[in-house]
């Protein structure tokens, strides 16, 4: 039972990081948050 709920508790853990980093790595690559779409805006 606790080897359970430690896996359930990682998978849920690594899949909050892989999400949050996802977005946070390219908030600007959404076609909603740039509907000109001119990648010369972005300084980076």
């Amino acid at each position: 039972m606790t080897n359970f709920k430690f896996s359930l508790l990682a998978c849920s853990i690594a899949f909050a990081l892989n999400a949050s980093t996802a977005y946070a790595a390219q908030p600007t690559n959404q076609p909603t948050n740039q509907p000109t779409n001119q990648p010369t805006n972005q300084p980076r």
